[in-house]
């Protein structure tokens, strides 16, 4: 049984900016992990609560799917936590991560793995990700069979997954059971919870202190059992650089930027296409309102990161999408110079590997209309006066 993910809106209404006509659909198969299959019993039951159990008829056999999968998460969960439970706790995150940041669809899943092959980072993966309460213990059973039913590519774009590539922490986080603005893709036709946690303003302490707290308990996870600075990337961390900086202290972040006229439509059909495949209800897509969400975010996010590097950017290194992909070797060189990263030197060869291997990704094509484009100018005017766009 699958569930269909239109790669891209086809047909006579689709929305001028989005539409493709070379564009095919992709199916996810109802059996592939979402972000909440690696969630605790208790942690389930809260996401379902909160969600009213508003479950669609069609979202029902995924909702019971993962009624079990959370059972034996739950005991995968205390098996690890009686073994090496103390150790994690004990264990300290240093040096501090190095952070990849920027909007989403802006590159940062490239960085991400390009980073990734440097020996003296450790990226969290899908797996560590997705069994994020128990991969210690968990990793020999469990691994296999996720790695089984995942698909080969990601169902928003064509890049490659599997449960060895780099992951987003803030999915670990969110199984962990902490808040974040991904929480509202489990019911998308209710109001968008936690956009506070974009910008970090107006949280109040009891969701910061479970925010950290998750956090910090995958670091500590991360960093016992790979014993190495850990390499961190998730766009809704753009915002959070005081936060993060304040959490680890030492903390260096890399800032991939990128034209708002390609970020933006990616972006509205990533949100398309994630509370498609993950939503438990068949979401009601308003499109002018998707819109105003997506630049809306887009404003708050780049207001909060000019605001909290505006004085210190010492620990900041931006590069430009469009000058990695033309040049990777030397802007990624000047990246590790700047945030004084040791070890560049035996990743040349892996960068033009990387590029080589993947020279025929095909990328998503977008056409703007003309109140998407007014969108852009207004919301994302001062990001791409201040970064060349």
């Amino acid at each position: 049984m699958t569930r269909t993910v239109p790669k891209l809106d086809q047909g006579e209404n689709a929305p001028a900016s989005l539409a493709d006509p070379k564009s095919t659909e992709k199916t996810v198969s109802i059996v592939a992990p979402r972000f909440w299959h690696g969630m605790r019993f208790t942690t389930y039951m809260r996401l379902l609560r909160d969600g009213r159990f508003r479950v669609d008829f069609l979202g029902l056999g995924m909702c019971i799917a993962i009624f079990f999968y959370s059972l034996v998460n739950s005991v995968f969960s205390l098996i690890q936590r009686l073994f090496w439970g103390r150790a994690i706790a004990q264990t300290k995150i240093q040096p501090a991560p190095v952070f990849v940041i920027g909007h989403w669809r802006s590159g940062t899943t490239m960085v991400h793995e390009l980073l990734g092959m440097d020996e003296n980072l450790a990226a969290p993966t899908t797996y560590e990700c997705f069994a994020a309460n128990h991969f210690l213990v968990s990793e020999w059973l469990i691994k296999p069979i996720i790695g089984l039913t995942m698909p080969k590519t990601r169902p928003m774009d064509n890049m490659r997954s599997g449960v060895d590539r780099p992951q987003e922490d803030e999915f670990a986080i969110c199984t962990l059971g902490a808040p974040s603005p991904y929480i509202s893709l489990a019911f998308p036709n209710q109001a968008r919870r936690f956009r506070e946690l974009i910008d970090m303003k107006g949280v109040e302490d009891s969701v910061i202190e479970r925010f950290s707290e998750k956090l910090k308990h995958f670091c500590r996870a991360l960093m016992f059992r790979h014993k190495r600075r850990l390499l961190l990337k998730s766009p809704t961390h753009t915002g959070r650089v005081a936060f993060l900086r304040k959490l680890f202290p030492g903390a260096k972040f890399i800032h991939v930027t990128r034209d708002p006229k390609n970020v933006i439509p990616s972006t509205i059909r990533l949100w398309k296409s994630l509370e498609r495949t993950n939503g438990f209800q068949i979401p009601e897509i308003n499109e002018p309102d998707l819109r105003r969400y997506v630049l809306e975010t887009y404003r708050q996010m780049y207001d909060a990161f000019e605001e909290q590097t505006a004085d210190n950017t010492d620990d900041v290194s931006t590069i430009r999408y469009e000058d990695l992909v033309r040049d990777p070797v030397e802007y990624l060189k000047r990246c590790y110079q700047e945030l004084d990263l040791p070890g560049f030197e035996s990743m040349e060869s892996k960068i033009r590997n990387y590029f080589e291997n993947t020279k025929d990704y095909q990328k998503n094509q977008h056409h703007l209309d003309e109140e998407l484009i007014a969108g852009i100018d207004e919301y994302c005017g001062d990001y791409r006066e201040k970064f060349g766009y």
